[in-house]
C-alpha cells in the first residue's frame, strides 16, 4: 500500500480531470490538497465529496492564490476566525501554514487542538 495526496487546481480542467481519476481508484488518498483562486460551487462541492468520502482536505493558506484569499497574512492582519474559521468550516482537516503560533492559539480556542 501506498499513501498519497494528490494536489489539484479544481478549478482547472487537468484538475477536474485528476479529481475524478482518483475519486474512481479502488484505494482512496489519505488526503487531497485542493487549490483555489476563487471559492465557487465547484469548489465547495469538491471539498463536500473528499469529506464524504473519508479523505482529509489539506488547503494551503500560504499564498493568496492557493487558498481564494484565505490565506495567513489575511488571518494576522484580520483576525485568525475570519480565515481559519472559515477554513476549517468549509471542511480543512489540515492547514499548511507560516504562522504555526497563530493558527494553533486560534484551533486551541475552538477547542480543535490540544
Amino acid at each position: 500500500n501506498m499513501m498519497y495526496m494528490p494536489v489539484i487546481d479544481i478549478l482547472k480542467p487537468q484538475g477536474r480531470e485528476l479529481f475524478e481519476e482518483y475519486r474512481k481508484s479502488e484505494n482512496q488518498p489519505l488526503a487531497y490538497e485542493v487549490c483555489w483562486d476563487e471559492y465557487t460551487p465547484e469548489v465547495e462541492a469538491c471539498m463536500k465529496r473528499i469529506a464524504d468520502g473519508g479523505s482529509k482536505l489539506w488547503v494551503n493558506s500560504l499564498w493568496s492564490s492557493l487558498c481564494g484569499g484565505l490565506d495567513d497574512d489575511r488571518a494576522f492582519e484580520g483576525g485568525p476566525a475570519a480565515i481559519y474559521g472559515k477554513l476549517i468550516d468549509m471542511g480543512a482537516t489540515l492547514i499548511q501554514t507560516d504562522r504555526p503560533e497563530l493558527l494553533i492559539s486560534y484551533l486551541r480556542s475552538r477547542g480543535l487542538h490540544d
